[in-house]
């Protein structure tokens, strides 16, 4: 067995992420080679005097990025470094998804679903209840937000299915099938699919560095007539561009001029290192604050709320009642759990941490290129005038590279071409810098330009 003990005298950020980063630094120079073993999560614990829940998170997130893999009853072995985590084929190296990086989400769910189980009111939650929401649950989350995002009272808000859940409840509240929603000339794909499925007409707003542009906006809502608006002002979610103050409180001026209501889709929101006021707070009473915990922690937590205002509870309720009845009382306790026990703050430090070394490895790869200042998993290649985007494609995926082109809105009678590329779901950063530096080879042949 190695004695491998990791460097964490000048670590920063959450111990077990240093352990995780230590341990990757590591393999690349050779300190620990493939198929070596690491001690027991217990006896690394007792040997760098911590938690073995910190351990335990740690080896959890390393065997996520694809450096170890754990083998019952024999114990935790260094991985191969080409070899796949199922079955050893040659891997697809997939930028396709917006997936955050789990950063230790199984140890904390773990915890949260265990004590859940050992609670004695776990039969109260098996019943039918409030379609809003368990009143308890609503509070606790409320006072969540209220302390870290946006205020707002239990009796507004609402807990959904996670984000997609809560855009689709905004949608049902505040438009009606055949309606023209205003959104930005790079939409969320979720936001196209329900536009299909409900038969909205999407009119495109042109963005900038700062995301949505209001007289673009203003165009768009006096031509089309349009009531409703569906942005995503921090970390847009094809382009990375988040809105200044000013240009939130422009926003919220246009909403009432045009007597319309936002759908503020704040997913990415936790991630920025400096908070942004949201557009809801300058206009509470016409706007949908929609905000996801399954980015916070993992895809599988179905967690989600939406503040709702007041005019617009009864058919939200409705809504609810049509769509789904509630959302898992179940779920929404273990979220509960994880507020009460700080994991969920402890997760958001994580999560902006990752968002930091993959910043750094992206713009050092990709140097030619102007991106957002985003902190966010996703960034935007730029593509030239009249450049084939699907071209592009095709040569990314004949390296192994998945890369997909983001749905495009006309936008002031034009369209820009570009790709967005998703970094966080990569689990080995010697997978994603191979990918980033195939991408750079390509962009070295073309005349790439800065993202606006």
């Amino acid at each position: 067995m190695t004695e491998w003990l990791p460097k964490l005298k000048d670590a920063s950020g959450p111990v077990y992420i240093a352990i995780v980063d230590a341990l990757a630094a590591d393999i690349r120079t050779g300190r620990i080679a493939p198929g070596m073993q690491l001690m027991p999560q217990r006896d690394l614990a007792n040997r760098l005097n911590l938690s073995v829940g910190t351990v335990t998170k740690a080896y959890a997130e390393a065997e996520r990025r694809g450096l170890i893999v754990g083998e019952v009853g024999r114990g935790t072995f260094v991985r191969s470094r080409y070899e796949s985590p199922n079955d050893g084929v040659s891997r697809t190296i997939n930028l396709t998804l917006n997936v955050p990086p789990l950063t230790g989400a199984e140890a904390v769910l773990k915890d949260a679903f265990t004590e859940l189980a050992d609670r004695n009111h776990l039969a109260k939650l098996l019943d039918y209840l409030p379609h809003q929401g368990v009143y308890e649950h609503r509070d606790k989350i409320a006072g969540w937000l209220s302390s870290h995002i946006l205020q707002c009272v239990p009796q507004n808000l609402f807990v959904t299915s996670g984000a997609q859940h809560a855009v689709w409840l905004a949608l049902s509240a505040a438009a009606r099938e055949g309606d023209t929603i205003a959104a930005e000339q790079y939409p969320y794909s979720g936001l196209s699919a329900l536009a299909e499925l409900q038969r909205y007409r999407l009119a495109g707003v042109a963005l900038d560095e700062e995301g949505a542009v209001p007289d673009s906006l203003d165009r768009v809502l006096s031509e089309t007539g349009a009531k409703t608006v569906y942005l995503t002002p921090t970390f847009q979610t094809a382009t990375g561009a988040a809105m200044g103050e000013s240009r939130r409180r422009q926003v919220a001026k246009l909403l009432r001029k045009h007597d319309a209501y936002l759908i503020e889709d704040d997913v990415y929101a936790f991630l920025a290192t400096k908070p942004h006021t949201p557009i809801t707070r300058h206009a509470p009473e016409r706007s949908f604050y929609v905000t996801s915990y399954a980015k916070i922690v993992a895809p599988a937590l179905r967690m989600g709320s939406v503040v709702v205002p007041e005019k617009f509870h009864a058919r939200a309720i409705t809504a609810l009642r049509a769509g789904s009845w509630m959302t898992s009382p179940l779920l929404a306790a273990a979220l509960v759990h994880l507020i009460d026990t700080g994991d969920l703050d402890e997760q958001i430090q994580s999560k902006r941490l990752r968002a930091a070394q993959l910043s750094k490895k992206v713009r050092a790869a990709l140097k030619p290129i102007s991106f957002a200042e985003t902190n966010a998993f996703h960034y935007w290649l730029p593509m030239p005038e009249g450049y084939d985007v699907s071209d592009f494609i095709a040569q990314a995926s004949a390296r192994g590279i998945n890369i997909a082109a983001s749905p495009s809105l006309l936008a002031n009678g034009r369209s820009k071409p570009g790709v967005r590329l998703c970094v966080g779901g990569i689990d080995n950063d010697d997978d994603l810098e191979s990918a980033l530096q195939e991408i750079s080879r390509l962009v070295s042949r073309r005349e790439f330009i800065s993202v606006f």
